[in-house]
């Protein structure tokens, strides 16, 4: 099967040559063998045209586990080529042949192009990028070079932060489907030349070409694969047909805002540090300036009548403007605004340009935090702050409608991937509220103002395109007759002249019929499907058929077809034809289960490469998403009986604790937050009411209930009265009830999506209500509010066919969950007339807390408007060839370790700079006790080795937990109770530490010889060699000389300097043995009376004869000799 889809591949490359051109590619032809096709390339600089073979290395596995083999069999190749060649074959590992061909292209021209201008990465550039790094990490960032650093392949970067580390509330991580474990990880990747912060400020932006994605991960980095997937670019007309690969277990995810925010930074990012460079304080001033220089380009352009590409605004374009834009008044480095929330993470504090040479991937990840953390602050579109009186939940756009329609008719809101992935049963009730209001409504006899549909407001300018079956119009043209082999999915067509009305990649429907026995016509069946190939010569194409329903007929052989394309626009359409035509489109679109097992199964995908989704149907299902504003979260699970792999169904997130126990036999929604405009308009009104009279009880909750086709309209424009569905016996305004049994009379169904997994029959919602009940139209027997601003919903509960909603469960009732306190006047009663227990997550965030505190008599007030969730350190292990490219010296001229060392995910061991710095900060002040003073020791003047070729995973893992455990010690515990010192900020090589033994006992004669000497420290060096921890390190004294042993000196130093102890060799030594409990045994030692520990001269030349390493290494042999321990 893979074969064969390798070899349609190739035919759809060569259509695509043949049709639209690949740069530098003249021919693509068939290989030799199985699984090849040989790619001849045409450039300036080639003396003629040079064949290339791309051979699949495994096509049984192609293209998912496949990488290409690429090599040229002539005497044409030249070093360069070959070196491109094999640096390129990385980067093609699960492409399809059109991607490798592409990719292999950029390359050779590239490489081609700077044969004689680019160099490779000099060891000034390494230098630079280990710096850079050092930076950022220092700053509290985890960092990875997952690949680079030679002379074929781009830089491509990894920069990664504990979520927990971000001070983010669980409200805006539960929102957001981030676990606190996770990692926020910004990859960069650079096609040639590596920004310097220098080069960034004085040259122009068009001079770098770097990529950003963003997301998260369970793990640090991605690993190589993930990383190449994320930057992978996948044409919308590439149709994905094979079965879902295996699920990654540490996967690449994208967050909900990670489209909005890369195509910020790739087209932005530059410009805005070319800003802040010259004198912009924040990133909110950068942007407003860029945005006044696009303006003025665009004025200029407009008077000038001239056409010139839209490319992104970089900041040197207009050197005498820029100055001339006004600036944000907002200061500070994090860019914030006076509104900001108090709470912002360290990294965000710490301002990356007052560093002497910046660092450019910690600017980029202070950047990309930066608008993650206060994302709900900034329009999704043009990235400038929204005013608002509370902390939205999820981020929305500006005032400006252009943000408005981009938002919604072009994917630039939330990831609609992200919320199939993490909500796809709230997905599944957007989908089915949508079909129930395009059925028309069942009163005969409406009242005045009422319309015909449920739906207030049909999708308009989303520029669909739709087959005139669909849409259910008569047209002048007449259907394309076709004959079509259903199962081969080959097809001809009847007239040749018909070959031009498609094109490869067009959506069309085929249609045929079933006649009776007695000749009449039968009932008509749709096949959607999508054209993948076409053969003029032989007028025939083969097609890629979207999901069957099980239900229709089995068709054998070739028939004869009517083939529809999407020719119809459908706002030319009146509301009776869009509403058919949504209705159709929808009926096309599979289960949410399919849609989310293939996209977790295939990471990085996007909803319009699934094979059973239609460029019309995924721009729907977009709008459906998007226009929903709320943040709906699913509590209670489903029974998916459309689930292909039920495992999956294991990682959907419910809230059972959030539940209402009374109302089990629902499958329950609950409203996070609502539309933000109506949630601000709530807020205010309660905020007035308050301010007004002070209550205990400012909101009660209500029960209102409506018909099925209703709730479409209510979630977007919320509940207001503007039409009359059961009369007004009372007063207009919204009715509700606090009467569930009262309510649920008006819950109506209605035409349901077929393959909706809730099967939803009814939908009642429980409503919070501004609790003003005398200024309501009516309170008995029902409660009408005209009042719409002081309503919102809570609670959305789905009744779904076949079960009986007064069946609550009972094993849940006795639950004990944080609840409302209601008014006792008003409270709200259930299915079995029991006052309803409403869990304190039913009223959203700050509001929750401060009533939850009033309950508990608590005086305290948060200093944001949720609780945040703190940090409890890293505790993944970092790879070791990470923390050895970063330990390295500057003056190796070698990238990183040729030598991957894998990573073990088990043990807490990495090296927290940044955090050990912070904890530095709060270290109880050094009491007077002591003479020392860290970080006087001048390190130039001490020995240094570069890290050794040897390094394996274990001694590196073990070597990195234990500076991170030494590290917390250290910043922890004051100076003169430690009695040691490590200059962690200095350590360049992990296998060799410097260390300082200080604060002795002053009535020793070792601290007596010190004072005189003026010596406040005793230096040691340990070296650490390749069978650690398995073997012991080694210890030497470097200076001062002690006075020997065989001239009465003791403290367990040798004549050459070295420490001996029995600990310190095979002998005495466990793995297990920490290096805090060495330095602890090594001072004790030194601090021996019997005999007592000397400095061999007190004179000031104390200070400056040290011991050498090879005298060391030979008295420490023959003391352990001596003593019969094994070295």
């Amino acid at each position: 099967m893979s074969l064969k889809r390798f070899n349609s591949d190739v035919r759809a490359a060569r259509q695509r040559l043949h049709e639209t051109g690949i740069k530098g590619v003249s021919v693509i032809e068939q290989g030799d063998s199985d699984g090849e096709v040989v790619v001849t390339f045409i450039h300036g600089k080639l003396p003629k045209p040079l064949p290339i073979r791309v051979l699949a290395q495994n096509v049984d596995e192609y293209p998912d586990g496949n990488n290409f083999l690429l090599f040229i069999d002539s005497d044409d190749s030249t070093d360069t080529m070959n070196t491109t060649l094999e640096g390129l074959q990385n980067f093609t590992f699960g492409h399809k042949i059109l991607e490798a061909i592409t990719t292999l292209s950029t390359g050779i021209q590239h490489a081609l192009s700077n044969i004689e201008s680019v160099p490779g990465t000099t060891p000034d550039i390494l230098r630079r990028i280990r710096s850079d790094l050092r930076k950022a990490r220092g700053a509290g960032c985890r960092v990875s070079i997952i690949g680079g650093l030679d002379d074929s392949k781009p830089h491509l970067l990894s920069l990664s932060v504990r979520a927990s580390k971000l001070g983010l509330s669980q409200e805006a991580l539960e929102a957001w489907d981030v676990e606190a474990s996770d990692y926020i990880v910004l990859l960069l990747r650079t096609e040639d030349l590596y920004p310097c912060a220098e080069k960034v400020a004085q040259s122009s932006a068009a001079n770098f070409h770097i990529q950003f994605r963003f997301g998260k991960c369970s793990k640090y980095k991605p690993t190589l694969r993930q990383a190449l997937a994320a930057f992978a670019t996948t044409s919308q007309k590439s149709r994905d047909t094979t079965p879902p690969t295996e699920i990654d277990d540490h996967p690449f995810q994208k967050t909900f805002i990670s489209a909005s925010l890369e195509q910020f930074m790739n087209e932005s990012f530059i410009s805005l540090v070319k800003l802040r460079f010259r004198g912009c304080a924040t990133w909110d001033d950068a942007n407003t300036k860029l945005r006044n220089l696009s303006s003025m380009i665009h004025d200029d352009q407009a008077e000038c009548k001239e056409k010139e590409p839209t490319n992104p605004i970089s900041a040197d374009m207009l050197e005498g403007k820029a100055m001339e834009a006004p600036s944000s008044s907002t200061g500070g480095p994090s860019g914030g605004s006076p509104n900001a929330p108090k709470a912002l993470p360290s990294i965000l504090l710490f301002d990356p340009f007052a560093e002497p040479e910046p660092s450019i991937p910690l600017i980029a990840t202070h950047f990309a935090l930066h608008y993650f953390v206060r994302c709900t602050e900034y329009c999704l579109r043009c990235h400038r702050q929204i005013d608002k009186e509370f902390e939205a939940l999820k981020p929305f756009v500006c005032s400006d409608p252009l943000c408005l329609f981009q938002y919604i008719t072009m994917g630039l809101g939330p990831s609609i991937e992200h919320e199939i992935i993490t909500q796809p049963y709230v997905v599944d009730l957007l989908i089915s509220l949508c079909y129930s209001s395009l059925q028309i409504a069942t009163d005969i006899f409406p009242l005045p103002g009422r319309r015909g549909y449920p739906i207030r407001d049909f999708p308009s300018g989303l520029r669909l395109k739709i087959p005139s079956i669909v849409a259910g119009i008569a047209t002048d043209e007449d259907p394309i007759k076709v004959t079509v082999d259903l199962k081969l999915r080959e097809a001809s067509f009847s007239c040749v002249a018909d070959i031009d009305s498609i094109t490869v990649g067009t959506w069309v429907v085929l249609r045929h019929s079933i006649n009776h026995p007695t000749g009449r016509m039968g009932q008509a069946f749709d096949h959607h499907a999508y054209i993948k190939y076409i053969d003029r010569q032989t007028s025939s194409f083969t097609i890629e058929l979207m999901r069957q329903d099980p239900s229709d007929p089995i068709v054998r052989g070739r028939i004869d077809m009517d083939l529809f394309p999407c020719s119809v626009e459908f706002d030319d359409l009146d509301e009776p034809g869009k509403a058919k035509a949504m209705i159709g489109i929808l009926d096309t679109i599979p289960p949410v289960s399919h849609i989310r097992e293939y996209l977790i199964k295939n990471p990085q995908s996007k909803l319009r490469s699934f094979y059973s989704i239609s460029p019309a149907a995924a721009t729907l299902l977009e709008w459906i998403v998007a226009s929903n504003r709320s943040c709906i979260l699913q509590i209670s699970p489903v029974d998916d009986y459309h689930a292909q792999d039920k495992e999956l169904l294991a990682t959907i997130k419910t809230r059972n604790q959030e539940a209402i126990p009374s109302m089990n036999s629902c499958v329950q929604f609950r409203f996070a937050q609502g539309a933000p405009d109506k949630e601000l308009r709530f807020h205010r009104a309660l905020r007035d009411l308050q301010s007004q009279r002070k209550t205990k009880y400012p909101t009660l909750f209500a029960w209102h209930g409506s018909a099925l086709g209703n709730w479409h309209s209510i979630l977007r424009q919320g509940l207001d009265f503007k039409e009359v569905r059961h009369g007004r016996a009372f007063g207009h305004g919204v009715y509700f009830s606090q009467d569930f049994n009262t309510s649920s009379g008006y819950v109506s169904g209605g035409a349901t999506w077929p393959y909706s997994a809730l099967n939803a029959s009814g939908v009642i919602s429980l409503c919070e209500i501004v609790n003003a009940p005398k200024k309501f139209v009516a309170t008995n027997p029902h409660l009408v509010v005209k009042q719409v601003d002081w309503i919102q919903c809570r609670y959305l509960f789905v009744q779904q066919q076949g079960r009986s909603t007064s069946s609550a469960s009972s094993a849940d009732a006795g639950t004990a969950i944080e609840t409302i306190s209601q008014d006792p006047n008003r409270s709200v009663r259930g299915p079995k007339n029991a006052v309803l227990e409403i869990p304190m997550k039913a009223i959203p965030g700050g509001r929750a807390e401060g009533q939850a505190k009033k309950q508990s008599s608590e005086t305290s007030s948060p200093k944001r408007a949720y609780e945040t969730v703190h940090s409890s350190g890293d505790s993944e292990e970092e790879d070791g060839a990470d923390i050895l490219f970063l330990m390295s010296s500057d003056d190796e001229s070698s990238g990183r370790p040729s030598k991957r060392i894998s990573s073990d995910p088990a043990r807490d061991s990495s090296v927290d700079t940044a955090r050990a710095r912070e904890v530095t900060v709060r270290r109880p002040p050094t009491p007077p006790q002591t003479d020392f003073r860290p970080g006087n020791l001048d390190l130039s003047t001490l020995p240094r080795l570069p890290v050794p070729e040897w390094a394996n995973s274990n001694s590196t893992k073990r070597l990195a937990s234990d500076i991170k455990h030494m590290q917390k010690v250290q910043a922890s515990t004051p100076l003169h109770e430690l009695g040691w010192y490590i200059d962690f900020d200095k350590v360049e090589n992990m296998f060799q530490w410097i260390v300082e033994l200080h604060s002795f006992d002053p009535s020793l004669p070792l601290a007596q010889d010190m004072k005189k000497a003026g010596v406040t420290s005793v230096v040691l060096e340990v070296r650490f060699g390749r069978e650690y921890p398995f073997s012991p390190p080694f210890l030497r004294v470097i200076r001062p000389r002690f006075l020997p042993f065989a001239s009465g000196g003791g403290g367990h130093v040798t004549i050459g300097g070295a420490v001996c102890l029995e600990l310190l060799t095979s002998t005495g030594w466990s793995p297990v043995t920490s290096m805090e409990a060495v330095f602890l045994s090594v001072r004790m030692a030194m601090s021996e009376t019997e005999p007592a520990a000397r400095l061999q001269t007190t004179s000031a030349s104390a200070r400056v004869f040290d011991y050498a390493a090879n005298e060391a290494l030979d008295a420490y042999v023959r003391f352990a000799s001596s003593h019969g321990w094994k070295v």
